[in-house]
């Protein structure tokens, strides 16, 4: 866990560079070194209490949640309801 400065064209920006529970690293990005602060204690507090949520976990394409439903087997009336 790590908070670094960055030089843009638009001014300075503060990363925060993280890891996930299985390893594999995310950043965000702020405009000012308090907000990038709070994010990190913020993740840092979550996951001590058991809360922290992956953002990134939940998204999924359309096609691959059609693909995934249509590999689940429905019941011998189709999945309709009577």
């Amino acid at each position: 866990m790590s908070i670094e400065r960055r030089q843009t064209k638009n001014g300075v920006r503060w990363d925060v560079r993280l890891r996930r529970p299985d390893g594999s690293a995310y950043k965000c990005t702020f405009r000012t070194r308090k907000d990038a602060e709070r994010f990190e204690n913020q993740e840092i507090a979550d996951r001590s209490r058991g809360t922290w949520i992956d953002l990134q976990a939940g998204r999924m394409t359309l096609s691959a949640c059609a693909e995934e439903c249509g590999s689940h087997p429905t019941g011998t009336d189709g999945g309709q309801e009577p």
